[in-house]
């Protein structure tokens, strides 16, 4: 299971999926450094600002 960071991150959706975004991420044996890392190459997002949407 791909994850596509693009479509994740669009702010309109994050919020409300921000306990999905944790389970992909978890499940894909990512950290929330490597993924706010690899998402900031296409938007800004600062690993904090990743842990405060996941525990939306």
């Amino acid at each position: 299971m791909a994850i596509h960071y693009d479509a994740l991150m669009r702010e309109s959706k994050v919020r409300q999926n921000g306990p999905a975004i944790r389970d992909i991420r978890q499940h894909e044996g990512l950290s929330v450094a490597e993924l706010a890392s690899r998402v900031s190459r296409t938007i800004p997002l600062s690993e904090p600002h990743l842990r405060n949407i996941e525990m939306n």
